[in-house]
């Protein structure tokens, strides 16, 4: 028997012991010892292999291939974020993240039995207490609940019962030790919660009239007053609750206000009133300083701002410096798409010179500055983008940059998968390790404005929806991608879609009536199918068949021969209803479940439905809260019912039409379309999922998160 080099020189030192008999004990020895490093070895060998790194050199979670733009700063949706007083952490809703790497470091879990969303975060300013205000699961706006998180120790400390006559309420702001804080119930009234930490009390302290539109009363930073600006602005002491002063406000309507570090100043966004909702209605606004002590205006830092109107509460943002020093402003230049980052110092009010950050797709507008004052980070849809305040350079990841990536085909075989960034360029990526690589000019023809838009699937042309009239009248217009010239227009159609083979354009009609095919070169009319539903499509994976969703029903009908094949009213479960048609039970009808994804398998030959729990099932024989069914078009019976937990979003059939894969919150699973039987859950993602598509061998899945990243994930699981 040889020995490996690493253990003869080792075993050669025993064998020259004083006894033989002792010698052959330690032969004995030595093989048993072999024969466990050669079991030990035949373990490394089966182990599991290491996890995929993605092409930035950040790990990729279990069944992830590749990532197609960075995970860093990313937060899947603009939730109410805080930074911890150290600068070091950054909470966007529940993701936890560090704020120098943008690299998700924790996370807290679903607070309540249902889930639910966080709809406002604030952080106590010796860091250790997160208090959350959390809705009802998808938004729905039943009872909030107020939760306090310990951020050192990872566990929540409790959950506040609804005060007052239990409407709900929203977390304003917290004392420095998270003892007290404040919350405003959904009629504007003011509630001090006190002795968190023993046996808590809301104290009422009145109703804020007038007020803010976007920023409700706080507690100054010393946690000794309670300050609401409005036409009045009031003063409650934080430790009594009763009204300490009042005296009149900024004129008009205010939009936003801010107080200043050290308590002793506020600042105000405020201009002439426009009706709330009004989005024709156009005003002016200016920013003012005020002296809380005193009572009075100090100064005007700007009389005219270049937002005109205020429409929701991304239009703009105020706040001051840490350092107290400067007054600072996003300023929204929607003609521009840009915000305008304006600052004046608070001595003087001298302006700095100004600043623009690039407005990314999606929405969400919240400013954040670091402790040092040097960094600003703009909480928005595609991510967490950070900027150098003094010289207004962004130090983003490119792709945050860009906007986020948003797929629309595969090229080169399936290798390549092809995004939209910035809205009006195409990338081109490698399938395999997510690596970026070109990316093409702008497509001038392309508007800002112009939705949806659809890539043919070699991606020479692209199909545009353009509103032409002022009643959201619009055109299908085809354009040639490379030149960007016009090939057709299809007047009075909408909704345009190419068919998988590229071969046609399915349309709708104005009246939403009928379906179109068209010739997808040349524009030429094919057939008009009749078929009603709503203005959605639904193609099978070898575009032989589509769907159209309606209210209470769907068809799947031959794109070939324009035959309905499936006519799911009489199949469909009684509780499924379209989301798009509200999310309120009808009088007479009862409670339903909303439909929030379809998608046909190949020849549509099935029909899958995803479906989450709606509103109305308040005598509790709720139906599961999560169901995927998939549906026999042929037989004209259901198949199949799951009810897997993960807020489903997205579903997509596989081209061999044995998966049916299902995107949810953060999760995405694998089914088999046969049984319904799980094959795969794959946790990890950002946010939700909101398309899915499988490569043409079926082997690999795409799902793009909802602040555009894309992941590529194993689709071989049988």
């Amino acid at each position: 028997m040889s020995l490996p080099p690493s253990l003869s020189p080792r075993l050669g030192g025993l064998w020259r012991v004083r006894s033989p008999h002792l010698s052959l004990v330690v032969l004995l020895a030595g093989m048993i010892g072999l024969l466990g490093v050669g079991a030990r070895s035949a373990e490394v060998e089966t182990a599991p292999p290491p996890r995929a790194v993605a092409a930035d050199g950040d790990p990729l979670p279990p069944g992830a291939v590749a990532r197609i733009g960075t995970g860093r700063f990313r937060v899947g949706r603009p939730y109410p974020a805080a930074l911890t007083p150290d600068g070091r952490r950054l909470l966007v809703g529940r993701v936890i993240l560090d704020a120098n790497t943008g690299l998700e470091v924790g996370r807290i879990p679903d607070l309540l039995p249902d889930g639910g969303q966080v709809d406002h975060v604030t952080v106590s300013t010796d860091g250790g207490i997160a208090v959350l205000f959390v809705t009802r699961k998808d938004g729905v706006p039943a009872d909030g609940s107020i939760v306090l998180w310990e951020l050192r120790k990872g566990d929540a400390c409790r959950t506040l019962p609804r005060p007052l006559m239990g409407h709900p309420h929203t977390v304003v702001s917290a004392t420095p030790d998270g003892s007290r804080l404040l919350a405003l119930d959904a009629y504007r009234s003011l509630v001090l919660w006190t002795d968190l930490d023993t046996t808590p009390k809301a104290v009422p302290l009145g109703k804020t009239e007038g007020g803010s539109w976007y920023d409700g009363p706080r507690l100054t930073t010393d946690g000794k007053f309670v300050v609401d600006v409005g036409p009045k602005v009031r003063l409650w002491d934080a430790a009594t609750g009763k009204l300490a002063r009042e005296f009149d406000g900024p004129k008009g309507q205010t939009v936003r206000w801010a107080v200043s570090p050290d308590g002793k100043q506020f600042a105000a966004i405020s201009g002439p009133s426009i009706p709330f909702g009004q989005d024709k209605g156009e005003t002016t606004y200016r920013v003012s300083q005020w002296d809380l002590a005193a009572g009075r205006e100090t100064r005007q830092l700007t009389e005219r701002l270049t937002t005109r109107a205020v429409r929701s509460g991304d239009t703009l943002r105020l706040l001051f410096t840490p350092d107290g020093g400067s007054v600072l402003v996003l300023d929204d230049d929607g003609a521009k798409q840009q915000y305008l980052v304006r600052r004046w110092a608070v001595a003087d009010g001298k302006a700095s010179p100004e600043w623009a950050i690039p407005m990314s797709s999606g929405y969400g507008n919240i400013p954040l500055l670091a402790p040092d004052g040097k960094t600003l980070y703009h909480v928005a849809h595609s991510g967490v983008r950070t900027f150098d305040l003094d010289k207004g350079i962004e130090t983003s990841p490119d792709d945050l940059r860009a906007g986020g990536d948003y797929l629309i085909g595969l090229a080169a075989d399936d290798t390549q998968a092809v995004t939209l960034r910035r809205l009006d360029r195409l990338a081109y990526w490698d399938l395999a390790s997510g690596r970026l690589l070109r990316e093409e000019k702008p497509l001038a023809f392309l508007s800002r404005y112009d939705f949806p838009r659809i890539f043919s699937r070699d991606l020479t042309l692209v199909s545009v929806d353009t509103v032409v009239g002022p009643k959201n009248d619009r055109d299908t217009v085809v354009y040639d991608r490379v030149s960007g010239r016009e090939v057709y227009r299809l007047r009075g159609e909408r909704c345009g879609t190419f068919s998988p083979d590229g071969k046609h354009l399915l349309t709708l009609s104005p009246d939403y009536k009928a379906a179109t095919v068209s010739e997808a070169n040349t524009g030429e009319l094919v057939r008009a199918i009749p078929c009603a539903g709503d203005d959605n499509t639904f193609l099978s994976p070898d575009g032989s068949t589509f769907s159209r969703p309606r209210r209470t029903s769907t068809q799947v009908h031959s794109a070939t021969t324009g035959e309905m094949m499936f006519d799911g009213k009489a199949v469909l479960p009684e509780h499924l209803k379209l989301y798009s048609f509200g999310s309120m039970a009808e009088p007479g009808r009862g409670p339903f479940d909303e439909v929030v994804d379809y998608a046909i398998g190949p020849g549509g030959k099935s029909f899958a439905v995803a479906a989450v729990r709606g509103w109305g099932f308040a005598d509790g024989k709720r139906p599961p809260q999560d169901r995927i069914l998939l549906f026999d078009t042929a037989g004209k019976k259901r198949l199949w019912e799951a009810n897997p937990v993960c807020s489903p979003k997205a579903l997509a059939v596989s081209p061999d039409g044995a998966v049916l894969a299902v995107g949810g919150r953060r999760v995405i699973l694998l089914l088999d379309a046969a049984t319904g039987k799980q094959l795969r859950r794959y946790e990890g993602l950002v946010g939700d999922v909101g398309k899915l598509r499988f490569t043409r061998d079926s082997k690999r899945l795409l799902a793009s998160d909802g602040d555009g990243t894309i992941w590529v994930w194993d689709a071989t699981a049988r």
